[in-house]
């Protein structure tokens, strides 16, 4: 586990102490815009998928998109959200009658 440290901002000392280099990214869709702004467009709205999940960004301006709970996959792509069994999945599925995929 990492822990960040000012030292390590001097290149040649973070290098030979380690071989990977630990990277934070936050990202956001669109500028100026919310949620709520950018769905008012669906031309220019980045997700593809229809029952996209919308969060406008916590810590900067923009918007990302999810595939919503019970799918899963890249909801940028047209029928990128795929649903989810859970019914195959043991062990998310603690049923022990007649399993009914939603």
């Amino acid at each position: 586990k990492y822990q960040f440290s000012v030292l390590d901002l001097q290149y040649d000392r973070f290098i030979k102490k380690f071989k990977d280099i630990p990277v934070v990214l936050d990202w956001a869709i669109g500028e100026n815009l919310t949620c709520e702004k950018a769905l008012q467009d669906p031309e220019t709205f980045a997700s593809k998928y229809k029952n996209t999940t919308c969060y406008s960004a916590s810590n900067t301006y923009g918007y990302r998109c999810d595939c919503p709970s019970g799918y899963e996959g890249n909801p940028y792509l047209i029928n990128g959200c795929q649903d989810v069994n859970e019914c195959e999945d043991h062990n998310d599925n603690q049923c022990t009658s007649i399993c009914t995929n939603n």
